[in-house]
């Protein structure tokens, strides 16, 4: 048998993966060889501003009221979202003062930002820009967004316009005002509701919209035949480094790290199928915990440090688990 090693580098969503690919073939014609790719991410490597909830999640309405977070409630249907994107040219843009709540304005003063801004219409109709493409839950309250790619330099904040169909007043209600109001330098503020800020900090309500749960697979338009995934608890960066110190399982009772967060939910040894686990046409992973190396599960091994900060090299010293990938790819037919 005759076995050949690749290093595979793909660079997918600003991530840099490092996998191992490994094709075999042997001298006997009949026996068909699979190709083996393998990615390891990190716990840290989380997709970032690309998934969004337009709401706290976890609250009951009582709670959002006593926490003055009142604009988007459980039960709420989205009607209508419109997205507004930073814009620097003053002859295209409009003023505009974005808020956690739009309907209490004097909540969390420390979010509250005003600047110019384009709603996507007006963002797709200038030359050189992307269309926008993205698609939300309407009553889940979370955002997904492609195009275009959200970074957290600066001034790249995230507002939207919405309105919702809520159900205990039997009317549409709505999250901000296209319209505008007259501000204190005699301009018209469109009102939107923030959903990411442009200098982002862990004590902010905003810095809980944004998913940490989200990891990419390293491929696109996966094959769920093909897919295999395992989460261990161990120190390697890449799929060579991976030793017998590092498991997939927790040591004291010999329970999986797949099963214990989420991703395997009937324990036998594999990852769950779910769209809602796996997003097969973006190649994308999603635990159902919004922050899942920080769960109670883990008990005292938990990673909190990687979600409470925007520094990779904190990140990367707290890291204590990684997601290892694997692709099992057999030829077409007329190449076998």
């Amino acid at each position: 048998m005759h076995t050949t090693l690749t290093l595979t580098l793909a660079l997918l969503a600003g991530l840099l993966l490092v996998g191992c690919s490994e094709k075999s073939t042997d001298n006997n014609e009949n026996e068909i060889q699979p190709t083996v790719t393998q990615y390891l991410i990190r716990d840290y490597q989380y997709q970032e501003n690309h998934f969004f909830d337009l709401r706290i999640t976890g609250l009951t309405v009582e709670q959002m009221h006593t926490n003055s977070l009142d604009d988007l409630m459980p039960g709420d249907s989205i009607t209508k979202l419109v997205l507004y994107f930073p814009s620097s040219d003053q002859s295209v843009a409009y003023p505009c003062s974005l808020y956690v709540n739009p309907d209490n304005r004097d909540a969390y003063p420390n979010e509250a930002l005003s600047r110019l801004c384009l709603s996507e219409t007006d963002y797709r109709n200038l030359p050189g820009n992307v269309e926008p493409e993205y698609t939300y839950d309407p009553l889940e309250h979370y955002i997904i967004i492609d195009r275009p790619t959200i970074s957290d330099t600066s001034n790249n904040y995230l507002g939207v316009y919405m309105e919702a169909y809520r159900p205990s007043l039997d009317s549409i209600v709505a999250i901000g005002d296209e319209q505008g109001v007259e501000g204190t330098d005699g301009k018209n503020y469109r009102i939107m509701k923030l959903i990411k800020h442009d200098s982002p900090d862990s004590s902010f309500v905003t810095w809980n919209y944004a998913w940490r749960n989200v990891y990419s697979l390293g491929e696109t338009s996966v094959d769920p035949n093909q897919l295999s995934v395992a989460v261990y608890k161990g120190l390697a960066t890449q799929v060579e480094d991976i030793d017998e110190s590092e498991l997939p399982y927790r040591k004291s009772d010999g329970e999986s790290y797949l099963h214990l967060l989420g991703l395997d939910v009937d324990d036998d040894g594999v990852i769950d199928r779910s769209n809602l686990i796996i997003d097969y046409s973006r190649g994308l992973l999603r635990f159902p915990m919004r922050r899942p190396f920080a769960s109670p599960v883990l008990g005292a091994d938990t990673v909190w440090a990687i979600y409470e900060t925007d520094n990779t090299t904190v990140r990367q010293m707290a890291s204590r688990y990684f997601i290892l990938v694997t692709f099992t790819k057999y030829p077409p037919p007329e190449e076998q």
